[in-house]
């Protein structure tokens, strides 16, 4: 299967530095103008999103909710900066992983997805605020099957595949599936789990406008 990018900027052409480094990490790039098309855009599971930051209202927080709830869900590197603090603590509280300037040159964006890509998330955050708020074994439970869900979905549903991606064993893997199956079956949202936020922005909830995608040379480009 193909590794997608998509390229989610505001612009009326995209930036050339960044779909320049946006091809040497997919095999096909996706570029879509707005929040409505990107939503639909998803639908290809790219496993990296560059996502403009200056999209309008909630649109950015939109986008970036919509890719956490996937699985897999796609890594998400915001481009440009947020107008407010809060609004760029929202952004990384449901999972952005990294901010490139707008105007950057393109080694300082490689340099982010890099990084991006291959660090982990700092958890130290969400742990302190866990505190007094949420028994330690639900938040241990919440990220075990938090990190199998992902994991299940990078491997396309294999156990062993799952099992060799989180490090553990695939009799591991299975218990977590069976104490899953036995509390009902029910998944929560990654970003319910992990943060308590329970409901995605008015402009996810309410949206209904789909794109259609259209192929040119070695990228689709959704307009």
């Amino acid at each position: 299967m193909k590794r997608r990018v998509l390229i989610v900027e505001s612009e009326s052409q995209p930036c050339p530095a960044v779909v320049e480094v946006a091809a040497r990490y997919g095999e096909e790039v996706l570029t879509v103008r707005t929040a409505p098309l990107a939503l639909s855009a998803l639908e290809s599971d790219p496993y990296l999103v560059l996502l403009d930051g200056g999209l309008r209202g909630d649109a950015t927080r939109s986008v970036a909710w919509a890719a956490a709830g996937r699985l897999p869900a796609p890594i998400v590197v915001v481009l440009g900066v947020n107008d407010t603090p809060e609004e760029s603590f929202r952004l990384h509280e449901i999972g952005v992983r990294g901010y490139v300037a707008k105007g950057a040159p393109r080694e300082a964006i490689q340099r982010e997805i890099e990084r991006a890509l291959t660090l982990p998330p700092n958890l130290t955050a969400f742990a302190v605020a866990a505190v007094g708020k949420a028994p330690m074994q639900s938040v241990i439970r919440d990220v075990r099957r938090t990190m199998l869900d992902q994991a299940l979905g990078l491997s396309r549903g294999s156990r062993s595949g799952a099992a060799r991606l989180l490090a553990i064993s695939r009799q591991a893997v299975q218990q977590i599936v069976r104490d899953r199956e036995q509390c009902g079956g029910k998944r929560r949202s990654r970003i319910t789990a992990l943060t308590g936020v329970e409901s995605a922005p008015a402009e996810l909830r309410h949206r209904s406008a789909r794109g259609q995608t259209s192929s040119r040379s070695s990228s689709s480009v959704i307009v």
